[in-house]
């Protein structure tokens, strides 16, 4: 092809045309001309381009992470665009002895024309930051959107895995400690003295069931006095207390229920256990039938799944099992895996369990990645574990990348989510319950409580601001926890992690691209928060 708009045609950029994202010659100069932010200033002109370059089986790519877009170049682009500026074209063809030099003054002279339309930039931002203020100012104007009551520190399980089981330090146990009425009551009315139209609700522990008579008066008060809100309701559970009234209730009510259940009972029953050793899994389906029974379409629609991968691993039975049981078939699941780093000596991994899921999660991802490639519509567990960061890509910001960046994953502190301890305390969220205590019930949010917790991030995080994937990256402030504070060392983990699963998945991606640009259309029709 000729170039077009004065764009070389080696710069290939993937771009979207109405909601389709598609591999196209830049067709003008203007497509080009928001996705950068103007010639760079000398200052950043001494700098190395933002950029981040990856392969697919096909193609030279680099990810430009000031306009967040993705280019396909070719094999000389891709080796100069890392080198300064101010060499000489004698000097860089010199030091790329594998290319004549012809090639490499035309891939030099259309990285300068790039360049020139605010492509490949050198800016990077200055400070990390919450869009709209400083968070005194934004916890003042922010609506808080949902409100989430431990509404009991007790338990009828122990599973081995639990992180209030009583193997974690700093972690708060299971026990007889009991939200009150009026505990419950001061929450719901100091959080929605501050939302918005639209509100959350929700009821967490311990087992919030053995709670039900409390949970039952609470919808019943929060619609009587709060008749202008718009309330969504969810419940986290084990699913074993789940009796035909407790379904009637969640189901007619509209109640997200989110369900513990980690796969077939040989998987389940290993780790999810009563307090007398029994494992949990046919009560749990008899809870899941009695829901189901309640109303049908409520069940399909509101019920979802928590599963939880701890050693020995069975990813692949585990897999099998909520793709194929009819109480589970279609339903979303949340995976996580125990981290092996603060859970008991009994289950860390051996070396032969971590290669079988090695190779079972290796077997699971190249069969999702095939469904996207031949049917355009993946199904099931494999969507859920792989398909959610492909959504957010391809819903991703394409508005350039100013001075400032979002805090990465992080939510404004009792904003999005506010937490209420069985006694009464606010944290951040249930991740969080812990940690950094934000206020109570009969004080309200504490503003040095919130900004203990984020000048504690931000001193953990200068280097994000150099990070090519800072625009991608969603750690959290609970990924960062060891113990009841943010850790350096878990930090720089986790960050290692998120880099090596943003490579993966650009390559991913665009392989998929290259074979099909229409393959990812199914994710137009999908939100993503």
């Amino acid at each position: 092809h000729s170039s077009c708009g004065g764009i070389p045609s080696r710069l290939r950029v993937l771009w979207w045309t109405g909601h389709v994202q598609r591999l196209a010659v830049v067709p003008s100069p203007g497509l080009l001309e928001p996705a950068g932010r103007g010639a760079p200033d000398a200052d950043e002109a001494r700098a190395e381009p933002f950029v981040h370059k990856f392969r697919t089986d096909r193609h030279f790519c680099i990810y430009d992470v000031n306009s967040n877009r993705t280019f396909q170049v070719d094999e000389v682009t891709s080796e100069i665009i890392d080198h300064p500026e101010a060499l000489s074209l004698d000097r860089l063809a010199g030091s790329l002895p594998q290319f004549d030099k012809t090639e490499v003054e035309r891939a030099a002279a259309g990285v300068a024309v790039a360049k020139g339309k605010g492509l490949f930039s050198n800016h990077r931002p200055s400070r990390i930051g919450y869009a709209g203020g400083d968070v005194a100012e934004l916890l003042d104007v922010t609506p808080r959107e949902q409100l989430i009551l431990n509404v009991t520190d007790g338990c009828n399980l122990r599973c081995g895995y639990c992180v209030y089981g009583g193997d974690y330090p700093e972690q708060r146990t299971h026990g007889p400690r009991e939200m009150t009425s009026e505990t419950a009551r001061l929450a719901v009315d100091e959080f929605m003295s501050r939302a918005g139209e639209d509100v959350s609700l929700s009821f967490y522990g311990g087992e919030p069931l053995l709670r039900f008579e409390m949970i039952e008066r609470l919808v019943s008060d929060v619609a009587r006095d709060h008749p202008q809100r718009r309330v969504s309701w969810s419940l986290t559970t084990n699913g074993t207390l789940v009796s035909e009234s407790v379904a009637r209730f969640l189901m007619s009510h509209g109640f997200l229920v989110t369900v513990s259940l980690d796969g077939p009972r040989a998987v389940t029953d290993r780790h999810r256990k009563d307090v007398r050793g029994v494992g949990a899994f046919d009560r749990i389906l008899a809870g899941l039938e009695r829901l189901q029974q309640a109303d049908p379409a409520a069940y399909d629609k509101n019920v979802i799944f928590s599963v939880v991968c701890a050693a020995p691993f069975a990813l692949a039975d585990v897999v099998d099992f909520f793709d194929s049981h009819p109480l589970t078939r279609g339903h979303h699941c949340a995976f996580s895996y125990v981290n092996s780093a603060t859970c008991n000596a009994d289950l860390h991994p051996t070396a032969e369990s971590l290669a079988q899921l090695r190779r079972e999660n290796g077997e699971l991802q190249r069969g999702f990645l095939a469904d996207v490639a031949r049917t355009g519509a993946p199904f099931g567990f494999a969507n859920d574990l792989y398909g959610t960061d492909f959504g957010r890509f391809y819903h991703r910001s394409k508005q350039p990348l100013g001075d400032s960046m979002e805090p990465n994953g992080n939510c404004l502190p009792s904003a999005r989510r506010l937490f209420v301890s069985s006694e009464g305390d606010y944290h951040v969220c249930e991740k969080l319950d812990n940690a950094y205590p934000i206020g109570d019930v009969r004080t309200g949010v504490n503003r040095v409580g919130v900004a203990r917790l984020y000048d504690d991030y931000l001193a953990l995080s200068a280097d994000c601001l150099q990070c090519w994937a800072c625009r991608l990256c969603s750690i959290c402030f609970a990924q960062m926890k060891s113990g009841a504070v943010l850790n350096q060392d878990v930090r720089d983990r986790e960050c290692a992690s998120s880099r090596a699963h943003w490579e993966r998945l650009l390559r991913d991606y665009y392989a998929l691209l290259e074979q099909d640009p229409h393959c990812l259309d199914y994710l137009e029709q999908e939100t993503w928060r």
